[in-house]
């Protein structure tokens, strides 16, 4: 789906704590994704803690008391059980608005909206990837394996959400 005649700029930041873990079709998909939107990306090559307080700090005191951060978390993501659809958040001597839009969402209601709204979505998703994360700690999700021949069913075939972080078992480097 494209969305013409955006007239507004939007402004995008991306904590990526290691460039070299990425994997190359999630870089292509963020590429084309601030193309088509007109988004202008901030790229922090730190993890959100230590992204945050960097970007906080280049803002200045003044600009940073408003900061609001949305944030496509749920409550099935790690550590994200305890949200609310609007938090506050508060790194060194910042503090700021937390705003997660879909933390209620279950798996199926991501991939239902990305579907019914035919909205891109990463290639690897297509590729039996069910939750992405670096190439060092992501791998397809067993549980979307075809046959013995090394192939998998998109990820919008899981049939079993609780199995959506099956792929993120290995150990980060």
């Amino acid at each position: 789906m494209r969305l013409e005649n955006i007239s507004n700029d939007i402004n995008a930041i991306y904590f990526c704590p290691n460039v070299n873990h990425e994997f190359s079709q999630v870089t292509e998909f963020i590429e084309k994704t601030v193309k088509a939107f007109n988004i202008r990306m901030q790229i922090i090559q730190a993890d959100w803690t230590n992204g945050v307080a960097t970007f906080l700090q280049n803002l200045g005191d003044t600009n940073a008391q408003e900061c609001q951060f949305i944030i496509g978390c749920r409550k099935s993501d790690g550590k994200s059980d305890s949200f609310k659809a609007i938090d506050s958040g508060k790194v060194a001597n910042f503090t700021f608005a937390r705003i997660h839009p879909i933390l209620n969402w279950n798996y199926g209601d991501v991939w239902n909206f990305i579907r019914v709204f035919g909205l891109d979505y990463c290639s690897l998703y297509d590729l039996g990837y069910t939750s992405l994360g670096g190439k060092n700690d992501t791998d397809v999700n067993p549980y979307l394996e075809k046959n013995s021949d090394g192939t998998y069913c998109p990820a919008y075939t899981l049939e079993n959400w609780n199995h959506e972080r099956a792929g993120r078992n290995k150990n980060p480097i």
